[in-house]
């Protein structure tokens, strides 16, 4: 049980990162990717009956635990879809989009100062 819950949550981290990439966030990506680990590490950890409901049901199918990781996009989507909140969603759009502007205030000041 052990193994299968920690290939679970590396799995989820994978599949959060992908989704995450695909958004092409540019340099803001790498803080929402830690902001969203952070999130299922605390989902991990207190899981709600509705999270730790589902979490069971995927660690019981047995087809899912063959590989090193799950592959299985679809399960992995659907529970991050339950595991992460509309407001852990905001509050990962949030950091990225302060990362990024503050990294635009930075480039402007330096610009300035070059000027």
């Amino acid at each position: 049980l052990f193994y299968r819950l920690k290939t679970l949550r590396i799995s989820l981290n994978r599949e959060v990162r992908l989704l995450i990439k695909d958004w092409n966030l540019g340099t803001a990506t790498s803080i929402a990717f830690a902001t969203a680990r952070e999130k299922l590490l605390e989902r991990f950890r207190l899981p709600t009956p509705t999270v730790k409901e589902h979490i069971q049901a995927v660690l019981q199918r047995d087809e899912l635990f063959g590989e090193e990781f799950i592959s299985n996009h679809q399960v992995l989507r659907e529970l991050l879809g339950v595991m992460l909140t509309e407001k852990d969603w905001e509050i990962i759009a949030s950091v990225a989009a302060d990362s990024l502007k503050q990294q635009i205030m930075n480039q402007v000041l330096v610009e300035r100062i070059l000027a």
